[in-house]
């Protein structure tokens, strides 16, 4: 989801035009997914093999707030996962669990989307928490909702009352150089800092508006950029290039969940930048002592190696590799370890099982001792029955010439 429009003036107007009295809201109809997944749309999920992940963990007692354009909570990949959370566009009493786009429905499908068939979010145990800042997803539908700067800061500091693990932000105020300062919003800035003092790892999408060169929020201090990257790890071509990459994670082609049930596959920065905040929920739950600056840290440090080098503007540390983020030792102010686990009740059916192996392999060793033991019995019988015959036909011989 891209934002690109002024962040004063032209865009207030645009806002204050959209909330006049007496406009209705037009009615939530969501689009109809553009593409069936096909087995290639698990790409992703085939690059990382999130079946070597630390058993247990899943993201389980983390929050990741998802500011978007809601969340479908009711779909089938993500029942239990939403819970209630704001809606700044409108008074509404869905609470972010609506989504009228499908844009933070898919979002929130990379990061907590159950394990169903070829599809798992990358922290299927971690809460999402919804709240609606934009049902914008092109740079070029001036008609669509979007939240004011002041409304995007009320978001993030809503998600910091909550008391969240992550922030998940897959939208982009983009620009050139030369309008930076139009891009750069003081209230948004400021809640970020606020966000950043909170420990909150916070994502943010760096955009599709290559070749432009300013994003925000990914280029404030504190944010984990991320870009986006086609299956051979080539930069996704309108991923953004800029110090504001920090990381890179797939983004084109990929399946994600969809209103009314579907699913979809979708392309673009929107839906790397929750892959990465899954790999942040999976952390905050191993790691529950380390900082926010600390899991970024380990993030970058454990990125597989990409094509543009490490720390390049079009990949920056690289690729995310969640199993190698959980696994590696890496320096992070302390030395990394993968955490035990509680022990769990044994299975009654698999100790007996396990029990009735055993016996079945001491009779097997018993029975073959046994039949070794015989066997050795047998030959040396036979050994001793050949070496007496000789000499009884010789005794036998010595009496009959005795007699004669």
């Amino acid at each position: 989801m891209t934002i690109r429009a002024l962040m004063a003036g032209t865009f207030i107007a645009s806002i204050a035009i959209i909330f006049a009295p007496g406009v209705a809201r037009a009615a939530c109809d969501p689009p109809p997914p553009t593409a069936k997944p096909t087995k290639e749309s698990y790409w992703a999920l085939q690059r990382f093999g999130l079946d070597r992940l630390p058993s247990g963990i899943d993201g389980r007692g983390t929050v990741v707030a998802v500011l978007d354009s809601g969340v479908e909570a009711d779909h089938p990949l993500l029942t239990g996962r939403v819970i209630d959370g704001a809606d700044m566009l409108h008074s509404s009493a869905t609470r972010g669990r609506e989504d009228c786009v499908g844009h933070g429905t898919a979002v929130a499908s990379l990061i907590a989307g159950k394990a169903v068939g070829d599809f798992r979010g990358i922290a299927p145990g971690t809460t999402i928490l919804p709240v609606r800042v934009s049902e914008r997803t092109r740079a070029d539908d001036k008609r669509a909702e979007t939240a004011s700067p002041q409304k995007l800061a009320d978001a993030i500091d809503l998600a910091i009352n909550r008391h969240v693990d992550v922030i998940n932000m897959s939208f982009a105020i983009t620009a050139d150089r030369a309008e930076q300062s139009e891009a750069d919003a003081p209230e948004v800035r400021s809640a970020i800092a606020r966000a950043v003092a909170a420990d909150i790892v916070i994502v943010a999408a760096v955009g599709n508006d290559h070749p432009k060169n300013v994003s925000f929020p990914a280029g404030y201090d504190g944010v984990l950029g991320v870009g986006a990257i086609t299956g051979d790890g080539t930069r996704q071509q309108a991923s953004m290039i800029g110090s504001f990459v920090k990381v890179t994670a797939p983004g084109e082609n990929i399946a994600v969940a969809w209103p009314h049930g579907t699913r979809n596959v979708q392309t673009g920065t929107s839906f790397a930048a929750p892959i990465v905040a899954g790999v942040a929920a999976l952390l905050r739950q191993a790691h529950p002592d380390w900082t926010a600056r600390q899991v970024v840290d380990q993030i970058t440090a454990t990125a597989d190696p990409s094509l543009g080098g490490r720390g390049s503007t079009t990949h920056g540390a690289g690729v995310v590799n969640p199993v190698r983020a959980l696994t590696e030792t890496v320096a992070v102010g302390k030395p990394f370890a993968v955490p035990a686990l509680a022990a769990t009740a044994a299975d009654p059916a698999a100790v007996a099982a396990a029990a009735r192996a055993t016996s079945r392999r001491h009779l097997a060793l018993w029975l073959a001792a046994a039949g070794a033991a015989l066997a050795a019995l047998t030959l040396l019988a036979a050994t001793i029955r050949a070496r007496a015959r000789p000499r009884a036909e010789e005794i036998a011989r010595d009496r009959a010439v005795s007699r004669k």
